[in-house]
């Protein structure tokens, strides 16, 4: 989902759901959110698009603000930071997407308990502190390990050598 003509050839006449993470993961991968959802709503306006945006948090992308209909995040990795919850959430802002969410915490009971609301949130006070070392830390080493000529390629969005 990289190149945008492939893109446009990926959707058939009985696809329902478009299913991405940006960047890509174990790659890095970037897809421009976008130019997916621009092509999926030509192809088909019913098509849903859902990214996977735990590797950026709400920190450093917003896919709903990008046109995609369903956000996901594994919460228990960069937005609880502690490595003390297990909890994952799904963003929308289509009201119909909602409301089967809502039956569905309802239904199967669905729903995180408060002790681990408590600990998701203390770690949110913290979680633009920690994406922007993060950020900085993993672009340091990789510009690091680009230099050290015992390694053969070094895969990080912010370098210029990234595919």
């Amino acid at each position: 989902l990289t190149k945008q003509e492939e893109i446009e050839k990926a959707f058939k006449n009985n696809t329902k759901m478009v299913w991405l993470e940006s960047p890509s993961n174990p790659l890095l991968k970037v897809v421009d959110i976008q130019a997916v959802v621009t092509a999926a709503r030509k192809a088909n306006p019913d098509i849903v698009v859902v990214v996977d945006n735990t590797f950026m948090s709400p920190f450093f992308q917003n896919p709903l603000s990008l046109g995609a209909d369903v956000v996901l995040h594994s919460i228990t990795k960069y937005i609880n930071g502690h490595s003390d919850v297990l909890m994952g959430c799904a963003i929308t802002n289509r009201e119909d997407f909602r409301e089967h969410l809502a039956f569905q915490q309802i239904a199967v009971g669905a729903l995180p308990s408060p002790f681990d609301c408590f600990l998701v949130n203390r770690g949110i006070k913290t979680l633009h502190l920690r994406m922007k070392a993060h950020s900085e830390n993993a672009l340091a080493v990789a510009q690091w390990l680009e230099k050290n000529e015992r390694v053969e390629k070094v895969l990080h969005p912010a370098l210029p050598s990234h595919p």
